[in-house]
């Protein structure tokens, strides 16, 4: 794994840091898994990255439990809490390879952190523009794209080719050609 060597917090705000702290304080003593997704989850392998929020995906079991008495807002499949005006949002995930995260994260600093290929499937399923530049970060920080393909092939085969796609561009990125025109489709995606 690629680590940015600058710390998980490099790049954010102390209010932000001091959110995520006590956020996974309050979560592991409810006894609620989690793992950072994200920009810290960015952050932790390997691209610093300012973000101004806190994401982490849980199981969607735990979601009567999340923010009892403080949840901002709850949407489909997402929980939203507030630390101190900083959102903090948990990503509800019944998805066995997800949940598997859960078991066996990535520790960082103390946090728990989704793995690389779990991280660029969410950021491909995200399907945003701030996603995208994400994963091409990943892939110029040094990720491993073939444990990346790997992952996508087993558990969502349909974002191997979109992710192949954001390969590509990060090569010609790399290389200082204008990549325009060739991100994969905005797809819609529902958890």
């Amino acid at each position: 794994m690629v680590r940015n060597d600058r710390g998980l917090f490099s790049a954010t705000s102390a209010r932000v840091a001091q959110a995520a702290r006590d956020s996974a304080r309050e979560l592991t003593e409810q006894g609620i898994q989690f793992a950072l997704i994200g920009g810290l989850a960015v952050n932790a392998h390997g691209r610093p990255r300012a973000t101004t929020d806190v994401d982490y995906i849980v199981p969607r079991d735990a979601q009567e439990h999340l923010g009892v008495g403080g949840a901002l807002s709850r949407r489909l499949g997402v929980v939203t809490l507030d630390y101190d005006g900083i959102s903090v949002d948990c990503l509800l995930v019944r998805d066995l390879f997800l949940l598997a995260e859960l078991d066996t994260p990535v520790m960082v600093e103390g946090f728990p952190v989704v793995s690389v290929e779990a991280l660029v499937y969410l950021k491909l399923i995200a399907n945003r523009n701030r996603d995208e530049r994400d994963i091409i970060d990943l892939i110029e920080s040094g990720i491993n794209t073939e444990s990346v393909k790997a992952y996508l092939g087993e558990n969502a085969p349909s974002l191997v080719e979109d992710f192949e796609q954001v390969v590509a561009i990060a090569r010609m990125d790399r290389r200082g050609e204008n990549p325009q025109n060739c991100s994969p489709p905005r797809r819609e995606v529902s958890f």
